[in-house]
């Protein structure tokens, strides 16, 4: 039987990329194919594999190398080696510089080319490096949005789109509409009380938090407060105009409840490769008001409400928040894990897509 390779040492972390690796290989598991998946995960990944299901066509192997280490260059060709691996799957931008076998990644994003963060020139110019790698020598490339496949093609050539496949992320099922009566379960618990727009996301440079709070800070005291669902060195340093609550540690099921009492879901960010929280909110039924940039048209489906990205137009908005959606199609893991699941097929198969 085939052997394919997953890197899921971000699965035991409470990150973007946590999340999709960890539903994208529960849902790739699912798929009936003549493949059995070694996965790569770190100690913390222990309660994560516990939840996969019981069956042959898996196995998980510790490593201890760190994703963005330089061991994980020899640590993981060696693995690869030694448990006969015939390819390998990165579920994010990164992948040995001299991988012995070739190779699938998705590429999230192209973050740090626009918002380095306060990055250290040193871990920009790695970053740029095992890109770069990535991007022209995956046997096939994998972008969350066709947004992020025009940027790829932008940076590293039109010649890119030939090796490029959008595969969209998926909304868990923990995403739904939820009743009164959970609803005020969550507003007690948090303290609560009367209409409130949401923010869900950290509170990095090209989240614009701040900007938010200036436009939220414009609104007239008898308007809704803002619950801001986010964490972080950044988030801990946010100056908060009053009636803000920032929360942190915010499980999925308790975030699907804040999704569904809110008046309206609102970011001002101005990149994203998918933006996941939006499209968690529209599924829960909240309305939602983001800037009509990026991914965030295709995102939305045209259930949200897009404006410029001005503090003067996200005032203007939090106004006058719009409806709840009305058709909003569920984005599936399960439709993702299957477009994944037959890219890593035709990479056994020697074809590119």
């Amino acid at each position: 039987m085939h052997r394919i390779a997953i890197d899921c040492r971000f699965a035991g972390t409470s990150s973007g990329l946590g999340r999709y690796a960890r539903e994208l290989v529960s849902a790739l598991l699912q798929q009936s194919v003549p493949v059995e998946y070694v996965l790569l995960v770190l100690p913390e990944a222990k309660n994560w594999i516990a939840t996969l299901p019981v069956s042959k066509n898996w196995s998980a192997v510790e490593i201890s190398s760190r994703h963005y280490s330089l061991s994980e260059h020899w640590v993981i060709p060696h693995m690869l080696r030694k448990h006969s691996i015939e390819r390998l799957f990165s579920p994010h931008c990164t992948a040995p510089l001299f991988c012995p076998v070739p190779f699938v990644v998705t590429v999230h994003d192209l973050i740090l080319h626009a918002f380095p963060n306060a990055a250290p020139l040193w871990k920009r110019l790695g970053y740029r490096v095992l890109m770069r790698h990535a991007v022209r020598d995956a046997a096939t490339v994998i972008t969350i949005s066709g947004f992020v496949a025009g940027e790829i093609a932008q940076a590293y050539g039109s010649a890119t789109l030939q090796r490029t496949q959008v595969i969209t992320e998926g909304v868990s099922e923990i995403f739904r509409k939820r009743n009164e009566e959970e609803q005020m379960r969550i507003r007690k618990r948090f303290g609560i009380e009367g209409p409130f727009f949401l923010y869900v996301g950290n509170a990095k440079e090209h989240k614009n938090v701040p900007m938010l709070l200036e436009a939220f800070a414009r609104l007239p005291a008898s308007s809704p407060r803002l619950v801001l669902v986010t964490g972080g060195r950044e988030a801990e340093h946010l100056s908060l105009p009053p009636r803000v609550v920032r929360l942190d540690g915010v499980d999925d099921n308790d975030l699907a409840c804040l999704y569904s009492a809110a008046a309206c879901f609102v970011t001002a960010s101005s990149y994203e490769g998918f933006c996941l929280p939006l499209a968690e909110a529209l599924t829960c039924g909240c309305p939602a008001i983001a800037p009509n940039r990026g991914p965030m048209p295709e995102v939305s489906q045209g259930q949200a409400h897009l404006i410029e990205l001005t503090t003067e137009a996200l005032t203007a908005a939090l106004l006058s928040p719009p409806s709840p959606p009305s058709a909003f199609d569920r984005p599936l893991w399960e439709s993702c894990a299957e477009q994944t699941s037959r890219v890593l097929m035709n990479a056994l198969n020697g074809k590119k897509l």
